[in-house]
């Protein structure tokens, strides 16, 4: 843990090389609909937990604090973009900016196909998966619409799938987003990976997560963009 985010850095190893030098595709996933789902927290400054262990969303169509939830989501997300993009390396397609907001939410198998195909269709040797917005209580679980829930073991397992053994950056930007380093860990367990970079570079495991606050917490806003 250092300065309020987490990371977890298991088969990327600057100084022999690995993360350097190397062409990344980009997503960026955003949800920010009106979900009203018991758990979910908002991720805003200033919301203590206590608050919201049951979170209903306060936005209503149409009115003023919908228009302005709309321009903070999307300003967000375009800090993001210009962040990625500020890195000469990393290429962010307008396509793959994916952003859920009140009125216009998509299901969890939405986003789980869209992660799946820009996984399979990329070409670059790396990739970074960046999701900010919601997060379900207790487990850091990405929120959408019909309690629909993507959580680490759904994305570790598109990477098995369809990546693995190429490096993917995964950004977690949400209330408890540091389960999400946790559940990676639990996972190299699984596979008898040993927590050293050069152990998981040989099975083929080049993943990085960065959450942007632990287990139980909930983020300063725009803490990466800082």
């Amino acid at each position: 843990t250092r300065a309020g985010w987490l990371m977890v850095d298991f088969g990327f190893d600057d100084s022999r090389g690995c993360l350097a030098g190397y062409e990344q595709e980009c997503m960026i996933l955003g949800s920010f609909g009106n979900l009203r789902q018991r758990s979910v927290v908002r991720r805003r400054r200033g919301m203590d937990e206590s608050r919201n262990s049951t979170w209903k969303d306060p936005i209503r169509s149409g009115s003023i604090e919908d228009s302005q939830s709309i321009v903070v989501a999307l300003k967000d997300v375009n800090i993001v973009k210009e962040k990625l993009k500020s890195d000469r390396l990393k290429r962010v397609a307008e396509r793959q900016i994916l952003v859920d907001l009140p009125g216009k939410e998509k299901d969890k198998n939405f986003y789980v196909e869209a992660v799946e195909n820009f996984l399979t269709q990329c070409k670059s040797p790396g990739a970074t998966l960046w999701y900010l917005g919601h997060g379900e209580k207790t487990t850091g679980n990405w929120c959408f619409q019909n309690s629909g829930f993507v959580g680490s073991e759904e994305i570790v397992r598109l990477y098995k799938k369809h990546f693995w053994g190429k490096p993917l950056q995964l950004v977690v930007d949400c209330p408890y987003a540091g389960n999400w380093a946790l559940a990676c860990v639990e996972f190299m367990d699984s596979l008898a990976i040993a927590a050293c970079g050069h152990k998981a570079i040989e099975k083929g495991f080049l993943l990085k997560v960065y959450t942007s606050c632990s287990a139980s917490q909930i983020p300063v806003e725009q803490w990466f963009s800082q």
